[in-house]
């Protein structure tokens, strides 16, 4: 908690945030200034924990997509699979996946080369109000182009080869040599091919619309 300003200051803030509870302890107005307090301490400690996105973004994508990858991969185990116990070593894959490829590698290519250095205008774009983007040809076209990189060359080429090596290199076997690293490799790579039509198609059908909204509309660091 330290890279996110430091548990004292943290807990001070949601000490005094609790004040807020006092004003439902009953019907004494007396309790109106220190309500008033909770309040605005409550208000303050939720903009500063809406601001850690944007004072650590490169930080936050990385903890917040690995706990978002896990949690989402336990849910479908529990409830869409109906698992008794959690298969900890497969939500360790969507876990890794999530902090090194999703949180590190993308943020890293996304933001800082693609909307950053090739399309800088992307920031701007996505602040703009809809009438001000239905006006902007050059945003809408950077727009096109961040959505295009994204699902036609991030997810064939890195995305999904990533997926299948991490998983290959988790569940496959204890083995450590080079020998067997090159094989799960090989092995992943392969199982990559075979479901390759599939796995794109499937997440075209979403990622296509859903990137439309995200790089329409979100700021940098909450992409």
């Amino acid at each position: 908690m330290q890279c996110f300003g430091g548990p004292q200051l943290l807990w001070a803030r949601i000490k005094n945030g609790g004040r807020l509870f006092r004003m439902f302890s009953g019907n004494n107005w007396e309790h109106t200034r220190t309500s008033s307090e909770g309040v605005l301490a409550l208000r303050s400690l939720s903009s500063y924990l809406l601001a850690i996105p944007k004072r650590y973004p490169f930080r936050f994508a990385c903890i917040f997509t690995s706990f978002k990858t896990c949690s989402a991969d336990i849910l479908v185990q529990k409830f869409m699979e109906g698992a008794e116990n959690v298969n900890w070593r497969r939500c360790a894959v969507f876990s890794t996946f999530g902090f090194f490829y999703q949180g590190a590698f993308q943020y890293i290519v996304l933001i800082h080369i693609v909307a950053k250095r090739l399309l800088p205008n992307a920031a701007k774009y996505a602040a703009l109000p809809i009438r001000e983007k239905i006006k902007d040809l050059n945003g809408s076209l950077q727009l096109l182009a961040q959505v295009g990189i994204a699902n036609f060359i991030m997810d064939p080429f890195f995305c999904l080869p990533t997926y299948y090596i991490t998983k290959e290199a988790i569940l496959g076997g204890m083995e450590s040599t080079a020998e067997s690293g090159q094989n799960r490799i090989k092995n992943a790579l392969l199982k990559y091919k075979e479901n390759a039509q599939e796995d794109l198609i499937t997440s075209w059908k979403i990622w296509i619309p859903a990137h439309f909204v995200n790089f329409a509309i979100m700021p940098l660091h909450l992409r």
